[in-house]
């Protein structure tokens, strides 16, 4: 009986696919482990050499003592006023900010790299982050108090979520209920109030872009293969929500975290919400005015390290895809069984029917040619009939067993 589970080419495939698993796990924890030795020694030997060049310092230090809010928006808003938390703790003490600049750089590189990771692939995830976290000027950065690492650090949470929503959605489908719809139009918000922040949020619409658009390419296609009966492909199941609902609870929530931050302002700045409203446009209009030798040649290598891991990621699908042929087509050559294994269980099934009942090989609807095993569990023994012969004496008083035999005896042997 054909058995695809203990065939000699698939147990091989799945020690490989754990072996490759390892050295996944072994290679991020060294990234993480190289990002974090990586920045302390250099925090250690340039901790001294902080610039308060655009006066975030200053600023924070003004709303400590005198309680008044400064006459911002956006992520300049937000960054002072979580500076003026930190300077509660740390005193005036510049060397605090960059030490928690410090920190924020590598969380936001570590979940940069697992959002990266999620929407994209792994090979991608290591190859943006790995740029990043070895550019000499990113990491010049801890020492120039600016609000581009604790802007990054929400962008890449936020990136993190959106990664987790497209793996969630594409397999397995996101859920319809109350507390499904909550949580995806949070996520929206939390990407509104970045977009309001500052005009990287931009990206996380693009983001968003593309899962949805890779999640409607990807129902059509569920639906086609449905429709024609095929294998191989795992339907949304029941109780899932929609990618037209998804998109339309997403732009909600964006809409939703857009309006709210222009409103929070308003009770700021004083202003009314027509005036915060033309400021975010003036925002869009010249995205770059704010500390432009900063944030340009920011995003400039966030983008190129982005698509870097994008081109990275497709190369290694395509090693990967033509490794996996050349293994099939060997394993073919040599006569063992395919250790590709393609559908679910009814593909199984389907080849199941295909095979004979004498032969040691089946043919698949696709054409593979596959060994079938022989039974591995031990069958009971061939019986042999024997002729047993004591050529016994009966004359003698004992026989050869020294058992007493008389003429009135019998008995059968």
């Amino acid at each position: 009986m054909f058995r695809p589970f203990t065939t000699i080419g698939t147990n091989k495939q799945v020690h490989k696919c754990n072996k490759y698993e390892y050295v996944k796990v072994f290679f991020t924890v060294f990234w993480i482990l190289a990002v974090v030795v990586s920045r302390g020694v250099y925090y250690l030997l340039e901790g001294g050499k902080m610039a308060d060049t655009y006066g975030f310092f200053s600023r924070a230090m003004i709303r400590l003592k005198e309680g008044t809010p400064p006459l911002d928006s956006g992520v300049a808003y937000a960054y002072t006023k979580n500076l003026s938390t930190l300077l509660r703790f740390a005193g005036n003490r510049i060397e605090a900010v960059g030490f928690y600049q410090m920190v924020l750089q590598i969380l936001w590189l570590i979940l940069l790299f697992a959002g990266i990771s999620l929407l994209f692939g792994y090979a991608a995830g290591v190859a943006a982050g790995s740029i990043l976290a070895c550019s000499p000027w990113l990491m010049g950065t801890i020492l120039t108090v600016w609000p581009g690492n604790y802007y990054m650090l929400h962008f890449s949470l936020a990136l993190v979520l959106l990664g987790y929503f497209g793996y969630r959605a594409g397999k397995k489908g996101w859920v319809a209920n109350d507390f499904g719809r909550l949580c995806l139009a949070g996520i929206g918000f939390y990407v509104g109030v970045l977009c309001t922040w500052n005009v990287l949020g931009g990206l996380l619409a693009l983001a968003i872009f593309f899962i949805l658009l890779k999640g409607t390419l990807f129902s059509k296609r569920e639906k086609r293969v449905q429709e024609k009966a095929e294998a191989g492909q795992k339907s949304v199941g029941r109780g899932t929500m929609g990618w037209g609902t998804q998109t339309i609870v997403l732009t909600e929530g964006i809409l939703i975290g857009i309006f709210a931050t222009l409103m929070k302002y308003t009770g700021v700045s004083g202003e009314a919400i027509a005036g915060q409203v033309k400021w975010w446009f003036l925002q869009i209009k010249n995205p770059l005015a704010q500390y432009s030798e900063m944030q340009i040649p920011f995003i400039i290598r966030l983008l190129c390290a982005a698509f870097a891991g994008i081109l990275c990621q497709i190369l290694f699908h395509i090693i990967w895809e033509r490794q996996k042929a050349g293994m099939g087509s060997k394993s073919l050559e040599d006569g063992e069984e395919s250790p590709v294994m393609t559908g679910n269980g009814k593909g199984w099934e389907r080849e199941m029917t295909l095979q004979g009942e004498d032969g040691k090989y089946i043919v698949t609807e696709d054409g593979r040619r596959i060994k079938l095993l022989d039974n591995p569990l031990p069958g009971p023994k061939k019986h042999v009939h024997k002729e047993m012969d004591f050529d016994l004496d009966f004359e003698r008083e004992k026989d050869d067993f020294d058992i007493l035999i008389g003429e009135d005896d019998d008995f059968d042997v």
